[in-house]
């Protein structure tokens, strides 16, 4: 069985539950077929055995600590409905947050400050009726008096602690309240988890047990929201397939793990942003405002077409315009005008040029096509230019001509991307008339100065744990100015950077690999020297093998 996800509802800028969330039978369903309801499935056994005329005389308070505030309010349903189905009578639970004011206003039972000029009548008079039950949710951080607790109505006090910090205020809650732990430590069955929510889907898994168990077995947390999540992600891989048929396949958990894995990568605060891509990056998001804007126009009626938006990135290499491209189809799953932000494909000239007449033009009509399929995306061409140059084949000006027609027939549903040199860039925009009238927007990336180019060394480094010494600069700096000088308009920017870090690892592997003890400090800390030979050794090879200084001769 599934569990449901319970939102809270709102009047008057007081939160609650209806009941009706989840009936009865089914909170107890949930709560009896889980392992870590434990505590709450003795609860609601001890209830069950308590007479409608004693259960006043019963301990109406209840303190309930879990891992999940969806479990905690499973739990509280469970219970409630144990008491309200003796007592005949059904009502709302009113929620507290912590962010509201709990302190006592005077009068009993309306304890608590609430705005009292709430449109919701019904609700209003249920805040005086004392046989609606209370929640409070607390945190770590949350101070609660004893002056709060109040007689013969039903109160449920939550804590789902954040990094388990102790409250001193629970211990005042204890003695007074029927403490109920949710144990996230019990073992559920994952696999079972996993498989029921494919059965209640009406998919087979005969096929892919081994997927199916290096999945739960690399799920952390394995609690049971993150592997329904998971069995969600591998559904939506299906869908997003080929396949039309309800078996699930290998390929369908490829990547799956690794979304849900505990293990996450360490980034560096500089690390979050595109270093030196400030301009190009208000440009995108200026440009995305803009799309918005028109779909929502579309959505509503306003206008009767939604043409979505082709663009050139104009510039030289490694200044991030596939990452800027990324996450330019990430914004747009985000705005939810494509479904989702993996439909996005690098696309070279050999992925859709063909070998005979006609074969090209399938290429391109099959990747557009599937592309609006699995609910639209980003196509972006890399280095197209080469179609159009002088040595170019009936087979690529028929790819251009297909593109150029399928960027027509799928405007508003695949967004395509041109990247590469402007100046070549412009040329290929000048092969097809109705190219460049197609191109909304064009946005110019700028080679890194070499300032800039230190930096993202430096964010490079920091995003894999290593610390750069001050006297480093003068190094880095001299590098990335030499080997501009040598490569000319062949200058990689940022991949210069990643490569030089890649090789000044290796030089720290070489530094320290005969000491006897290996330190975190020096694991982590690359010399001046390391970085220096690596730098050499990146400019000699420069010199000798392919550089504009390259002497040819006897």
């Amino acid at each position: 069985m599934s569990i449901p996800m319970i939102s809270k509802h709102e009047a008057g800028g007081t939160k609650y539950l209806l009941p009706t969330d989840l009936g009865g039978d089914e909170a107890r369903n949930v709560v009896f077929q889980r392992e870590r309801f434990c505590n709450v499935t003795e609860l609601l056994r001890k209830l069950d055995r308590i007479d409608a005329d004693d259960l006043a005389e019963a301990t109406n308070k209840y303190f309930i600590t879990a891992e999940h505030i969806n479990d905690a309010y499973i739990a509280v349903l469970a219970v409630y409905w144990s008491i309200a189905e003796k007592l005949n009578y059904v009502g709302n639970l009113i929620v507290f947050d912590e962010e509201e004011e709990l302190h006592a206003v005077g009068g009993y039972p309306m304890m608590f400050r609430v705005p009292m000029e709430a449109e919701d009548e019904d609700f209003m008079n249920s805040l005086s009726d004392e046989r609606n039950p209370i929640i409070h949710t607390l945190s770590s951080q949350t101070e609660m008096g004893s002056e709060i607790l109040l007689d013969n109505r039903v109160e449920f006090f939550i804590n789902c602690p954040a990094a388990n910090k102790p409250n001193p205020s629970f211990k005042k809650l204890e003695g007074c309240c029927r403490c109920v732990a949710i144990d996230s430590g019990k073992s559920e069955d994952a696999k079972a988890i996993l498989t029921d929510y494919f059965y209640e889907k009406d998919y087979e898994w005969d096929g892919v047990e081994k997927e199916i168990d290096a999945l739960v077995h690399s799920i952390q947390p394995r609690n049971e929201y993150v592997i329904t999540a998971a069995a969600r992600q591998v559904v939506s891989n299906h869908l997003f397939g080929d396949e039309s048929e309800r078996e699930l396949l290998p390929e369908d958990f490829k990547g799956v793990a690794a979304l849900f894995s505990a293990r996450k990568p360490k980034r560096s605060s500089k690390s979050k942003g595109l270093i030196g891509l400030e301009r190009e990056t208000a440009k995108i998001n200026g440009i995305l405002n803009s799309v918005s804007i028109d779909k929502l126009r579309y959505d509503k009626g306003i206008s009767d077409s939604f043409n979505g938006c082709s663009m050139v990135f104009a510039g030289p290499p490694g200044t991030a315009k596939t990452t800027l491209a990324r996450k330019f189809a990430a914004r747009l799953e985000e705005l939810g005008i494509i479904k989702s932000s993996s439909c996005f494909k690098e696309c070279v000239k050999s992925d859709i040029v063909g070998q005979y007449v006609g074969h090209t033009a399938a290429k391109v009509d099959r990747l557009f096509g599937q592309m609006s399929k699995n609910g639209g995306g980003v196509i972006f061409f890399d280095e197209i230019y080469t179609l159009s140059e002088s040595d170019s084949t009936i087979y690529d000006k028929e790819a251009v001509t297909s593109i150029t027609q399928n960027m027509e027939n799928y405007r508003g549903n695949v967004f395509c991307i041109f990247a590469g040199y402007e100046n070549k860039m412009n040329e290929f925009l000048e092969c097809n008339p109705g190219l460049r009238s197609r191109m909304s927007f064009t946005v110019k990336f700028e080679g890194y100065s070499n300032e800039t180019l230190c930096e993202i060394f430096r964010s490079i480094a920091a995003s894999d744990n290593f610390k750069i010494p001050r006297e480093c600069e003068d190094v880095l700096c001299s590098f990335f100015k030499r080997l501009r000088s040598a490569r000319g308009a062949q200058f990689g920017n940022g991949r210069e950077a990643r490569n030089l870090f890649v090789n000044a690892k290796q030089k720290l592997a070489l530094r320290i690999g005969a000491s006897k003890r290996i330190t975190s400090k020096m694991l982590t800390t690359l010399e001046p020297e390391d970085i220096s030979e690596a730098a050499e050794d990146i400019l000699s090879s420069e010199l000798e093998g392919g550089g504009k200084h390259k002497v040819i001769g006897f």
